[in-house]
């Protein structure tokens, strides 16, 4: 009967460390492809990011503009850009 539990342990285990082993987070792409470079922007005391002045940045759907004071981050309701440009800024710029 002791085999049988380390049996099913061992493949609970494995399994559970192929499944985490799926959901690999790529590498943030660089400047060149998403318009975003740590110079522009500051990060806030909350942990999000604001940029110090006006920038264009590189989207699939095209390109679009942030403002000074526009706060970028998981805590400003989690818009999908949002969460991808504190991320990039996150990986490139801490």
């Amino acid at each position: 009967m002791k085999h049988g539990h380390a049996a099913s342990l061992l493949i609970l285990t494995g399994s559970t460390m192929n499944a985490s082993a799926q959901f690999v987070i790529p590498p943030s792409p660089p400047p060149e492809q998403t318009g975003i470079h740590c110079e522009d922007f500051r990060q806030l005391l909350n942990g999000a990011w604001t940029p110090i002045r006006k920038v264009t940045l590189i989207a699939p759907q095209g390109l679009f503009t942030l403002e000074p004071g526009e706060s970028i981050g998981i805590e400003t309701g989690g818009h999908l850009y949002n969460l991808r440009i504190a991320r990039i800024l996150n990986d490139q710029c801490r």
